[in-house]
């Protein structure tokens, strides 16, 4: 049992100080890439928000919730020039749709119990006028 201990404690300290050997020191400036959209305007319209990065600067535009207690949200991301909405809390057979001038409507239901449990989008559609989408 000893030999595992010091055995254990040598591996942390070998981690350690070639961990240590690795670091940026404090004057030194990094810089982390963050990968392109998948998508920008027209070309996201049916695309899914996940999959094409453009969650990842989302912001709420607008946000309900039912009496029943499911929430919905308009979502925007500005790198992707692109909409859709998000819906929880929701009840199997639920749906939600987003429409934007000059592009199909995008729609979401839930189908199951899996679908219910969690977040449940809608796929993009082109952010041109912000004040004209309706969820």
């Amino acid at each position: 049992m000893t030999a595992l201990v010091v055995g254990t404690a040598v591996a942390l300290a070998v981690g350690m100080v070639w961990l240590q050997e690795g670091e940026v020191s404090p004057g030194e400036a990094t810089t982390v890439s963050v990968p392109p959209p998948g998508c920008r305007g027209q070309a996201c319209e049916g695309g899914d928000p996940q999959s094409m990065a453009c969650g990842r600067d989302a912001r709420t535009l607008a946000g309900w919730r039912t009496r029943a207690g499911a929430g919905l949200e308009i979502r925007f991301s500005a790198r992707c020039d692109a909409a859709w909405t998000r819906i929880w809390q929701t009840r199997v057979g639920d749906r939600v749709e987003i429409t934007a001038p000059g592009s199909p409507p995008q729609r979401a239901a839930v189908a199951d119990k899996f679908d219910a449990r969690g977040y449940l989008f809608t796929q993009m559609v082109p952010a041109r006028q912000l004040s004209a989408l309706h969820a």
